[in-house]
């Protein structure tokens, strides 16, 4: 007849939770599986937690309904409205899938909005290198602001 364990003697809830998932330790289940053997209480909350597992489990293996016509129609009604609802200043893809070319006044005003440089900094770098209609220069520019940015970031990660 098994042994009749007191409240005291139980393990708290976690301890069981832990028991239940399987992630307790191999050398303290062992000496817990006997006391649940034992003990009645223990028995019915370790069966509710997995019964509870169990139904989470069962929950998450549900297969997934396909939308209906109307939630289709809906989403793709709310497409249309957040597509309608693009700012007109945003970039545009050209037909080839590539963004258009942007004047250098008005990627110098980007850059310096962004707050990785001021518009001085940026046209000081420009008037010291020979702007051209290259992607070389744009990237070369790019590179110079990034290449700030990281080191802003890098003093300011060093006073620390």
């Amino acid at each position: 007849m098994p042994q009749i364990a007191t409240k005291t003697d139980c393990p708290d809830a976690d301890v069981l939770a832990k028991y239940v998932s399987g992630s307790l330790v191999e050398a303290h289940a062992d000496g817990l599986f006997s006391h649940i053997e034992s003990c009645e209480a223990c028995q019915h909350t370790v069966d509710e937690m997995a019964r509870r597992a169990d139904s989470l489990v069962s929950a998450m293996r549900r297969p997934v309904v396909a939308p209906s016509a109307q939630d289709s129609q809906e989403l793709n009604r709310l497409i249309d409205v957040v597509k309608q609802a693009r700012p007109t200043n945003t970039p545009q893809l050209t037909s080839e899938g590539k963004i258009g070319p942007v004047p250098l006044d008005q990627f110098i005003a980007c850059l310096s909005k962004s707050g990785l440089s001021s518009a001085e900094q940026i046209s000081s770098w420009v008037q010291t290198h020979s702007p051209d209609s290259s992607l070389n220069f744009a990237n070369a520019l790019a590179w110079h602001v990034s290449i700030r940015s990281y080191t802003r970031k890098a003093i300011l990660v060093s006073r620390r």
